[in-house]
Protein backbone atom coordinates (compact mmCIF):
# COMPACT_ATOMS: atom_id res chain seq x y z
CA UNK A 1 0.00 0.00 0.00
CA UNK A 2 1.17 3.51 -1.09
CA UNK A 3 -0.28 6.43 0.37
CA UNK A 4 0.29 9.62 -1.34
CA UNK A 5 -0.24 12.27 1.41
CA UNK A 6 -2.56 14.21 -1.45
CA UNK A 7 -4.03 17.46 0.17
CA UNK A 8 -8.61 17.09 1.06
CA UNK A 9 -10.70 19.29 -0.36
CA UNK A 10 -10.17 21.19 2.56
CA UNK A 11 -6.59 22.24 2.33
CA UNK A 12 -6.79 22.39 -1.45
CA UNK A 13 -9.71 25.45 -0.67
CA UNK A 14 -7.29 27.11 1.94
CA UNK A 15 -5.01 27.04 -0.39
CA UNK A 16 -6.31 28.18 -3.40
CA UNK A 17 -8.47 31.25 -1.08
CA UNK A 18 -4.61 32.21 -0.34
CA UNK A 19 -3.59 31.97 -3.62
CA UNK A 20 -6.71 34.37 -5.04
CA UNK A 21 -6.19 37.06 -2.19
CA UNK A 22 -2.53 37.18 -2.60
CA UNK A 23 -3.23 37.89 -6.22
CA UNK A 24 -4.69 40.54 -5.83
CA UNK A 25 -2.09 42.44 -4.15
CA UNK A 26 0.80 40.75 -6.78
CA UNK A 27 1.96 43.72 -7.80
CA UNK A 28 5.17 43.77 -5.75
CA UNK A 29 5.23 39.71 -5.81
CA UNK A 30 6.13 37.38 -8.71
CA UNK A 31 3.47 34.77 -9.01
CA UNK A 32 6.38 32.21 -7.86
CA UNK A 33 6.34 33.69 -4.28
CA UNK A 34 2.57 33.81 -4.19
CA UNK A 35 1.98 30.40 -5.33
CA UNK A 36 4.28 29.25 -2.30
CA UNK A 37 3.32 31.24 0.10
CA UNK A 38 -0.38 30.50 -0.29
CA UNK A 39 0.50 26.58 -0.44
CA UNK A 40 -0.80 26.52 -3.90
CA UNK A 41 2.42 24.93 -5.77
CA UNK A 42 3.02 22.83 -3.26
CA UNK A 43 -0.17 20.91 -3.61
CA UNK A 44 0.05 21.25 -7.32
CA UNK A 45 3.42 19.32 -6.96
CA UNK A 46 2.20 16.69 -4.78
CA UNK A 47 -0.35 15.85 -6.86
CA UNK A 48 2.05 15.64 -9.88
CA UNK A 49 4.60 13.33 -7.48
CA UNK A 50 1.62 11.10 -6.62
CA UNK A 51 1.28 10.56 -9.98
CA UNK A 52 4.77 9.98 -11.00
CA UNK A 53 5.03 7.22 -8.12
CA UNK A 54 1.66 5.62 -10.01
CA UNK A 55 3.14 5.53 -13.26
CA UNK A 56 6.37 4.31 -12.60
CA UNK A 57 4.37 1.17 -10.51
CA UNK A 58 2.34 0.95 -13.82
CA UNK A 59 5.17 0.86 -15.88
CA UNK A 60 8.63 -0.06 -14.11
CA UNK A 61 7.67 -2.75 -11.63
CA UNK A 62 4.58 -3.43 -14.02
CA UNK A 63 2.18 -3.93 -11.11
CA UNK A 64 -1.33 -3.10 -10.64
CA UNK A 65 -2.78 -0.40 -8.70
CA UNK A 66 -5.66 0.66 -6.94
CA UNK A 67 -6.07 4.56 -7.04
CA UNK A 68 -8.70 5.64 -4.05
CA UNK A 69 -8.93 8.59 -1.80
CA UNK A 70 -11.14 8.42 0.81
CA UNK A 71 -14.92 9.24 -0.28
CA UNK A 72 -13.53 8.69 -4.56
CA UNK A 73 -14.36 11.93 -5.55
CA UNK A 74 -11.42 14.14 -5.98
CA UNK A 75 -7.55 13.02 -5.26
CA UNK A 76 -8.90 9.60 -7.15
CA UNK A 77 -9.97 11.50 -10.21
CA UNK A 78 -7.10 14.18 -10.35
CA UNK A 79 -4.09 10.71 -9.77
CA UNK A 80 -6.27 8.22 -12.15
CA UNK A 81 -6.46 11.34 -15.38
CA UNK A 82 -3.08 12.76 -14.65
CA UNK A 83 -1.82 8.93 -14.91
CA UNK A 84 -4.27 8.32 -17.99
CA UNK A 85 -2.53 11.63 -19.51
CA UNK A 86 1.24 11.16 -19.18
CA UNK A 87 0.30 7.19 -20.42
CA UNK A 88 -1.63 7.46 -23.15
CA UNK A 89 -0.94 9.95 -25.79
CA UNK A 90 -4.10 9.62 -27.22
CA UNK A 91 -5.48 11.80 -24.08
CA UNK A 92 -3.01 14.60 -24.86
CA UNK A 93 -4.91 15.39 -27.88
CA UNK A 94 -7.83 17.25 -28.02
CA UNK A 95 -10.22 14.94 -28.77
CA UNK A 96 -8.58 12.66 -26.32
CA UNK A 97 -8.59 15.09 -23.61
CA UNK A 98 -12.27 15.54 -24.05
CA UNK A 99 -12.88 12.26 -23.66
CA UNK A 100 -11.03 12.33 -20.52
CA UNK A 101 -12.72 14.89 -18.83
CA UNK A 102 -15.97 13.08 -19.88
CA UNK A 103 -14.90 9.89 -18.69
CA UNK A 104 -13.31 10.36 -15.72
CA UNK A 105 -14.60 13.59 -14.19
CA UNK A 106 -18.20 13.91 -15.95
CA UNK A 107 -19.22 10.53 -16.06
CA UNK A 108 -17.39 8.99 -12.97
CA UNK A 109 -19.59 11.71 -11.05
CA UNK A 110 -17.23 14.57 -10.22
CA UNK A 111 -19.05 16.76 -7.54
CA UNK A 112 -18.87 19.56 -10.02
CA UNK A 113 -22.20 21.51 -8.25
CA UNK A 114 -20.56 20.72 -5.03
CA UNK A 115 -16.91 21.85 -5.48
CA UNK A 116 -17.93 24.60 -7.99
CA UNK A 117 -20.20 26.13 -5.70
CA UNK A 118 -22.98 26.38 -8.34
CA UNK A 119 -26.29 27.78 -7.36
CA UNK A 120 -24.18 29.42 -4.22
CA UNK A 121 -24.44 32.91 -3.68
CA UNK A 122 -21.06 35.16 -3.90
CA UNK A 123 -22.82 36.69 -0.85
CA UNK A 124 -23.39 33.44 1.03
CA UNK A 125 -20.86 31.69 3.36
CA UNK A 126 -18.93 29.05 1.78
CA UNK A 127 -19.84 25.35 1.55
CA UNK A 128 -17.81 22.64 3.27
CA UNK A 129 -18.05 20.70 0.26
CA UNK A 130 -16.36 23.87 -1.90
CA UNK A 131 -12.91 23.13 -3.62
CA UNK A 132 -11.14 23.60 -6.86
CA UNK A 133 -10.30 20.33 -7.17
CA UNK A 134 -11.07 20.34 -11.07
CA UNK A 135 -9.25 23.56 -11.05
CA UNK A 136 -6.11 22.28 -9.69
CA UNK A 137 -6.14 19.23 -11.66
CA UNK A 138 -5.94 21.62 -14.85
CA UNK A 139 -3.29 23.52 -13.28
CA UNK A 140 -1.25 20.22 -12.87
CA UNK A 141 -2.08 19.83 -16.51
CA UNK A 142 -0.58 23.04 -17.08
CA UNK A 143 2.55 22.14 -15.44
CA UNK A 144 3.08 19.55 -17.79
CA UNK A 145 1.99 21.65 -20.69
CA UNK A 146 4.69 24.28 -19.64
CA UNK A 147 7.52 21.35 -19.55
CA UNK A 148 6.64 19.42 -22.78
CA UNK A 149 4.84 21.82 -25.05
CA UNK A 150 4.94 19.36 -28.25
CA UNK A 151 3.76 16.35 -26.42
CA UNK A 152 0.23 18.35 -26.43
CA UNK A 153 -2.19 18.71 -28.88
CA UNK A 154 -4.00 21.61 -27.18
CA UNK A 155 -2.64 24.94 -25.19
CA UNK A 156 -3.17 26.52 -22.22
CA UNK A 157 -6.07 28.75 -23.77
CA UNK A 158 -7.92 25.44 -23.86
CA UNK A 159 -7.50 24.88 -19.97
CA UNK A 160 -8.15 28.36 -19.61
CA UNK A 161 -11.61 28.37 -21.46
CA UNK A 162 -12.73 24.74 -19.48
CA UNK A 163 -11.80 26.42 -16.55
CA UNK A 164 -13.99 29.37 -16.99
CA UNK A 165 -16.41 27.38 -17.86
CA UNK A 166 -16.38 24.28 -15.55
CA UNK A 167 -17.39 27.68 -13.06
CA UNK A 168 -19.63 29.83 -16.16
CA UNK A 169 -22.49 27.19 -15.28
CA UNK A 170 -23.30 27.96 -19.04
CA UNK A 171 -22.72 24.10 -19.95
CA UNK A 172 -24.30 21.39 -17.98
CA UNK A 173 -22.17 19.15 -18.62
CA UNK A 174 -20.15 20.52 -15.44
CA UNK A 175 -23.20 20.57 -13.08
CA UNK A 176 -23.16 16.62 -12.08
Amino acid sequence: VLHLNLANIHSVRTAHRKLRDICVDMLEETYGEAGQSGGWLRLIAALLAGTVQVCDLLVSQRTSVLVHCSDGWDRTTQVVSLVELLLDPFFRTLHGFMVLVEKEWCAYGHKFRDRCAHGRSPSSPCDPDESPQFLMWLDAVHQLLLQFPTSFEFTDSFLRSLALHAYSGRFGTFLA
